[in-house]
């Protein structure tokens, strides 16, 4: 966190938070401490409106995220829309890279942004089954007819990123889309797998 943060503004350094100075014990001991890494963070960070209206400093340090329209994913991830009639109006309340249709199936819901590098039509048949709103694909792939006519069948927009799932993702999320979160699913196979409770 400490190395991103400098990256924004080389005056907040590692240096300076783990200094044993009384200045430093006072802003590490300080309830705005998170609202000074937020505001770093925010200088140089896309933000969706939502964010903007609250303050993304604020909503950062509260760990809110926000939905967005189509119009605001494009802009965060210099996107291109591919398929005809998108109303960029249209809102989606959370976000999900995967490659595995069935991640999608399990892990999704209803309101969700689809990021993925697959580009035939089985992707758009999962969307529609699992109430995806629209379709990003990234790493600059470009789908084929066959998938776009289907998609444009399905009422299901399909965008394009250049760049790849990590980056996209990673702008949707600094710009607080929400998470389609960690579901019981996977929490079980985690738990189990490192030994953990399985019960909260």
């Amino acid at each position: 966190m400490f190395s991103a943060c400098s990256a924004v503004n080389p005056i907040f350094s590692k240096s300076m938070v783990t200094r044993k100075d009384a200045h430093a014990k006072v802003l590490l001991d300080s309830h705005l401490f998170p609202h000074i890494i937020a505001k770093l963070w925010a200088s140089a960070r896309p933000q969706s409106r939502a964010s903007r209206d609250l303050g993304i400093d604020t909503a950062r340090a509260i760990g809110k995220a926000y939905s967005m329209t189509l119009e605001e994913v494009l802009a965060i991830i210099d996107g291109k829309v591919i398929s005809r009639n998108v109303d960029l109006n249209t809102q989606v309340d959370m976000a999900c890279g995967a490659d595995l249709m069935s991640d999608v199936l399990a892990f999704t819901h209803t309101g969700t942004l689809l990021l993925t590098g697959l580009t035939n039509p089985q992707v758009v048949r999962t969307a529609d089954m699992a109430g995806i709103k629209a379709i990003v694909f990234v790493r600059g792939k470009y789908p084929p007819p066959e998938t776009v006519a289907l998609a444009e069948e399905k009422n299901v927009p399909l965008l394009a990123s250049r760049y790849t799932m990590y980056e996209t993702c990673g702008r949707l999320y600094n710009a607080n889309l929400a998470s389609c979160g960690l579901f019981d699913l996977a929490l079980k196979t985690w738990r189990e797998a490192f030994g953990e409770q399985t019960t909260d």
